[in-house]
Formats: C-alpha cells, structure tokens, sequence
C-alpha cells in the first residue's frame, strides 16, 4: 500500500480478525503520515514565526485529529485483544495532555516551540517503539 492510497473497504475483506489486523495496520499507517505532517506544519510554523490564529488553527488540528487518532487505534487494540493496551493507552493519555497545554500557552511561539521540542521527540520515540509494537502484533495476527 502507498502511503497516499486508502486501506480496503472493510466490505472487501472476509470476517475475521487477521483480516481486521490486515486492514487496522493499513489505517494506521495512514494515520501515522497524517500526524507526522501536522508535525511538520507546526515546526513551519514556528520557522515563519506564523500569527496568532494560524497557530491555533495548526495546534487545534493537531489536538483534534490525534484524539481521534487515539480513540480509533485503541478501539482497533481492543478488537485484536492487544496484551499493551493499558500502557499504549497511559502514553496516549500522556501526549493529548501535552497537546491540550499547548492550547493554553498565552505566547503563540513559545507554544509552537514547546510542540517542535517535546512533541516531535515523544511522537518519534512512540512511533519508533511503542506503535512499532502494536503493528509487529497486528502483522503475526494477519498471517
């Protein structure tokens, strides 16, 4: 799969939970690109030294789709019984707490700074790691 093209429709697939770890990892992936180019629109952002509004629209779209990012991998964790779950779910908790301070931060810059430096390296190191995880599981369950 490309990273640009869209996973099967379910409707595609036959039953079964190989099938649905086949289709959940195409999923997220494509999540994964999703968030990883926010990532890149917020250290632009910073780089420009971006207004005030632009800045929150960045930051809000951020915070809304990770959240959602995080709802669905987790329901995805549940329907595959994933052992990691609880801790997948305390480092997701850890990272939308970050994201919803950022929003809070008076000066706009010093916000976008606190996302270049913490969030790129704790987004990293939980793609890297702990999704990494998650997505070797999902492969040994579609085979």
């Amino acid at each position: 799969m490309t990273p640009n093209s869209n996973p099967p429709e379910s409707s595609e697939l036959p039953g079964g939970s190989d099938n649905l770890a086949a289709l959940g990892l195409a999923i997220a992936e494509n999540e994964h690109s999703r968030i990883i180019g926010l990532m890149k629109q917020v250290s632009q952002a910073f780089m420009r030294r971006a207004s005030a509004s632009d800045v929150n629209a960045i930051l809000l779209d951020l915070s809304g789709y990770t959240l959602t990012h995080f709802r669905e991998e987790e329901k995805l964790m549940g329907s595959v019984a994933y052992p990691g779950i609880e801790t997948h779910k305390r480092e997701h908790e850890q990272l939308a707490s970050q994201v919803r301070g950022l929003l809070d931060v008076r000066s706009k810059q010093e916000a976008l700074q606190s996302a270049v430096s913490v969030l790129d390296v704790w987004l990293d190191a939980h793609l890297r790691i702990t999704d990494k995880e998650f997505f070797d599981f999902l492969r040994r369950k579609k085979q």
